[in-house]
């Protein structure tokens, strides 16, 4: 019975703290260099257990397409929350945020549903 109590409660605790959970807004632009020591990035400092909420700006020769994917270098996707015909809004859950510098990567998917990436990175810094 302990256990059914236990599971339950831990079942509550995990849908509440996931509804509560903070997004700190940040608005970006991408950079044309593939390097980010030649540019000073956006710095944010979320508090503890606080996601981001980057609107990324898509460049004029990148727009119109049917879809987009947004990702870090490491693969890792990003799940895009809305879209207009200028900007993406994607969401970086608080367990993906590390201190430092970080990139989002933008992917144009054509009718093929093949990926062309987009020249260039959004960086953004983590204090």
């Amino acid at each position: 019975m302990a256990a059914v109590v236990f599971v339950i409660g831990l079942t509550l605790f995990e849908m509440w703290s996931v509804r509560t959970t903070n997004y700190l807004p940040l608005t970006l632009t991408i950079s044309d260099s593939d390097r980010a020591s030649s540019i000073t990035p956006a710095t944010v400092k979320p508090p503890s257990h606080t996601g981001l909420r980057i609107t990324l700006t898509i460049p004029e020769n990148a727009r119109g397409a049917g879809d987009y994917v947004a990702q870090f270098p490491d693969g890792t996707y990003l799940e895009i929350e809305n879209r207009t015909d200028t900007t993406l809004t994607v969401k970086v859950p608080p367990e993906f945020i590390k201190p430092g510098t970080s990139g989002i990567q933008l992917f144009k998917v054509k009718p093929d549903d093949t990926k062309e990436r987009i020249t260039g990175t959004y960086y953004f810094a983590v204090e």
